[in-house]
């Protein structure tokens, strides 16, 4: 098998998505425990699962896993947009929180130009025209919806983290 430049996002997925089950997985536990539910608590589990939130991430995760097998529009749809949706939610935190450290602006500039590297790699011709086979034609209308579910999804995240900001 032959490396191809678009391994490098796949790769980064497969490490993201590890990393974003098993926090995911273990805070919901954590959640468990705190909470006084037993282990087989039906109804504990259904509440915790509600109050926690801690699976949301998990969810959205799994699209791009599920785009990284699929070499067609779809598979790169789903990959791009989690791309998308990581930057414009990134760019929220920035702008709605305060950095008084300087080590968390740095970490924050740092991803967000790893996530844009990521993105131009996945317009890369050789990627979309080549590795996903999308026509030239529905490149760009595809890379701007990717672009807005991207976005949406992102303020719709933000929102539910911060729903405490709607109210007066």
């Amino acid at each position: 098998m032959k490396f191809k430049i678009v391994h490098v996002v796949h790769a980064t997925i497969f490490v993201l998505a590890g990393y974003i089950y098993y926090s995911g997985i273990a805070y919901f536990i954590d959640f468990l425990r705190l909470g006084g539910y037993g282990e087989y608590d039906y109804y504990g589990i259904i509440g915790s699962l509600e109050r926690s939130r801690s699976l949301h991430a998990c969810i959205l995760i799994t699209f791009p896993l599920i785009g990284v097998f699929l070499k067609n529009k779809i598979g790169w749809l789903f990959v791009t947009s989690y791309l998308y949706l990581i930057s414009w939610y990134s760019l929220f935190q920035f702008s709605m929180d305060e950095f008084s450290d300087f080590q968390g602006l740095v970490f924050l500039v740092t991803f967000v130009i790893v996530i844009t590297l990521l993105l131009i790699i996945m317009n890369l011709k050789r990627v979309v025209f080549g590795y996903y086979k999308i026509d030239k034609n529905q490149s760009f209308g595809i890379n701007i919806l990717a672009c807005v579910l991207g976005l949406c999804f992102s303020t719709l995240l933000y929102l539910a983290q911060n729903l405490h900001l709607l109210s007066y």
